[in-house]
């Protein structure tokens, strides 16, 4: 069985949701009270649009990269499942192994769903492929960067290891920004 084939039906569900979760959202803010099930179900609503988004920008890379559609589909897949129990649970206490899991899965879902972007709009002119190449590798640094805060805790990093993640940071978005200008350019 080719998952290719599942994927258009996977990215149309993911549009699907991200347009109910919206209208979802927007009723609730409109019509409901500000109460702890509202805060529930916004919460709910923004975690089911966020995965959904990273799922669907990991999409549409063709064969070549079916791994990084894959691996997006089921750490949005994961991480939707285990962040939603955590929000409905009778008490809201994350405990940290939940936490760590839960923002650790958030994390690599934005990073895979970044680098897929980048490599979606890369150019293929030398220049377009370095600005596609470096805002991968800084996709890749930061969130490996943000992994390692989520795990091993703020505490154990210094201030040099913060400057250097925003430095970085900014490099990111910085290079995914150029990185279809440059492209299109090319």
């Amino acid at each position: 069985m080719d998952i290719a084939q599942f994927a258009p039906q996977l990215l149309w569900g993911g549009i699907g949701a991200i347009v109910a979760t919206g209208l979802f959202a927007i009723i609730v803010v409109l019509v409901g009270g500000f109460n702890e099930f509202t805060v529930r179900a916004l919460a709910s609503t923004f975690v089911l649009g966020y995965y959904c988004l990273t799922m669907v920008a990991t999409f549409g890379q063709g064969p070549t990269f079916l791994v990084l559609s894959t691996m997006g589909a089921m750490i949005a897949g994961f991480g939707l499942l285990l962040t939603l129990p955590v929000i409905w649970a009778r008490k809201f206490d994350m405990g940290e192994a939940t936490f760590k899991i839960v923002f650790s899965l958030a994390v690599v879902a934005f990073g895979l769903a970044l680098g897929c972007i980048n490599f979606r709009m890369a150019g293929t002119s030398p220049l377009g492929v370095s600005v596609m190449m470096g805002a991968v590798a800084t996709v890749a640094v930061v969130t490996l960067m943000m992994l390692s805060i989520i795990t091993n805790g703020l505490r154990t990093t210094g201030e040099g290891f913060m400057r250097v993640l925003i430095a970085l940071a900014i490099l990111m978005v910085m290079l995914s920004i150029l990185n279809p200008v440059i492209g299109k350019m090319a």
